[in-house]
């Protein structure tokens, strides 16, 4: 064998240990290379997703707000699911739990400043009354049926890139 034919010969790739999910990095060299091929690489340069249309950023709004129905929000839906629930009687450990809700970062005074509670007591007095064994298809209970798109990114280098 020649020189010359020995050069023409693939040379042995270089391959990383397996990491902690049993992928190896490989390299065309049989040394490892001198930086992080990746470094540069953002999640942009590997993928394609395209800006979310207002349109649908007014669904993601609405649905937000069916989360907590009755409810109008998040602070309501925390007060009253404290005054609801653990008995009539408030106990220490139930104070508690309220200053929990009340202080925490999340917590915003003017989102229970105008919450109609006799209008929401009534929809879940309601709710309980109307329950014939299907409450997760009563829409008075809260639920609500939407088509919802999902929209699921392939590769720039897939056989069909995009989402």
């Amino acid at each position: 064998m020649s020189a010359s034919d020995c050069a023409s010969l693939p040379v042995p790739p270089f391959c990383t240990a397996r990491n902690v999910f049993r992928l190896i990095c490989q390299f065309f060299s049989s040394t490892p290379p001198s930086h992080n091929p990746e470094e540069a690489v953002t999640l942009k340069d590997i993928s394609y997703v395209p800006a979310v249309a207002s349109a649908e950023l007014d669904v993601l709004a609405k649905t937000r707000n069916v989360l907590f129905y009755p409810y109008p929000n998040q602070t309501s839906f925390e007060l009253g699911h404290w005054y609801w629930n653990g008995g009539a009687q408030k106990s220490h450990q139930s104070f508690k739990e309220l200053i929990d809700i009340v202080s925490h970062s999340d917590f915003n005074p003017s989102d229970v400043r105008s919450t109609s509670w006799d209008k929401i007591n009534l929809k879940l007095e309601a709710s309980i009354d109307n329950d014939k064994g299907n409450e997760w298809e009563d829409v008075d209970a809260g639920w609500c049926k939407m088509q919802v798109t999902i929209q699921v990114p392939f590769s720039r280098t897939s056989a069909q890139p995009g989402i």
